[in-house]
């Protein structure tokens, strides 16, 4: 089966945004179709969220408390962290701009 080896390899890099990453992520999705390997959402949600590096732990941690694997689509789940995505780097410009040395 492709999907366990290829999200085995699979995570957010730090240089990585969250699109790229998740068109990596429809790639192997679509491969896998192509080898007519059927993946339910669930599991690669579940992936996707075990693949996340630890400054999206916060966002994995109420996704899985809040919503219900089997309810949300991937498409929902890349919403989610790229809002996050937005928030944490528009923070970390700010502080850039106010904080940076002389």
């Amino acid at each position: 089966m492709l999907i366990p080896r290829d999200f085995d390899n699979l995570a957010l890099k730090d240089a990585e945004t969250v699109n790229y990453y998740f068109s990596r992520i429809m790639e192997i999705l679509n491969q896998s179709k192509s080898y007519r390997e059927v993946v339910s959402d669930r599991k690669v949600l579940e992936e996707i969220l075990k693949s996340l590096p630890q400054k999206f732990e916060h966002v994995v941690t109420v996704i899985e408390e809040m919503k219900d694997l089997a309810e949300i689509s991937i498409h929902e789940m890349m919403g989610s962290l790229e809002v996050h995505e937005k928030r944490v780097n528009k923070y970390a410009t700010w502080w850039r701009e106010n904080f940076k040395r002389s």
